[in-house]
Parts: C-alpha cells; sequence; structure tokens
C-alpha cells in the first residue's frame, strides 16, 4: 500500500490465524505493552469471557443433546442385555426340556411344535 501523506510503499505480511503482522518494508512495528493495573481494568478469564461463551454457546448445546441421546442410547441397550449369561442359560434350558420331551415320547431328536399346515394335513390321511 502507499503511504496518504508520503507517497512511498509500505509492505506489511498479514498471519490472521496468529493475530499477527510483519513490516516488510516503509514502516515499523509499534508495540504497546499495558498492564490491566495501570489501565484499571480487570483481565477476564476465558472461562468467564461473555464474547468466549456467545461463540461457544450453541456448540456447547448441540455436544449437550447428542451427549444425553447416546447416554439414553446406552441406557437402553443396557437393559435389552444386561445379563447375557442367564438369557443364554435359559435358552440352554429350554432346549434341554424340547430334548427330553422327545425322548420321553420315544423320539431320538427333538421335535418342532406343531403348526396350523401338519394339522390339516394330518386330518386328510
Amino acid at each position: 500500500m502507499k503511504s496518504t501523506c508520503r507517497q512511498h510503499e509500505i509492505v506489511i505480511h498479514t498471519y490472521p490465524k496468529n493475530i499477527e503482522y510483519l513490516v516488510i518494508s516503509g514502516a515499523q512495528n509499534k508495540v504497546e505493552e499495558f498492564d490491566t493495573k495501570d489501565e484499571e481494568t480487570v483481565a477476564l478469564p476465558i472461562d468467564e469471557d461473555s464474547f468466549y461463551r456467545l461463540e461457544h454457546q450453541e456448540e456447547d448445546l448441540i455436544n449437550k443433546k447428542v451427549e444425553s441421546l447416546l447416554v439414553r442410547l446406552q441406557r437402553v441397550s443396557d437393559a435389552i442385555h444386561l445379563d447375557d449369561y442367564s438369557i443364554n442359560n435359559k435358552k440352554e434350558r429350554v432346549a434341554k426340556e424340547k430334548e427330553m420331551a422327545a425322548r420321553k415320547m420315544g423320539h431320538g431328536i427333538r421335535l418342532l411344535p406343531k403348526t396350523k399346515e401338519d394339522v390339516a394335513e394330518g386330518e386328510l390321511s
């Protein structure tokens, strides 16, 4: 850029991500440091900064909703699959009972329960 009062060129490289700039030629960096006590101001921590809260408030709300949904889904899943051992044990017990009933009837294999088609076919015979 060109200076308004003088017709010489000023070259500056900016770095927005770092909130910095570097003067290449035609000017000098002006560094001003201040102490919050001298200016009678209070330095706010990041957690209490209202702008920081505003910027991140929506993101936090979305994260909380997603987290609560995940927690609810985990609870439902735990309730369904809470005790795999007892579920498997019950399945084994039912299978053994069916096998014992088939042996009592003189069959060496476990029989399936009667269906409507079986009853209809038996009546035809």
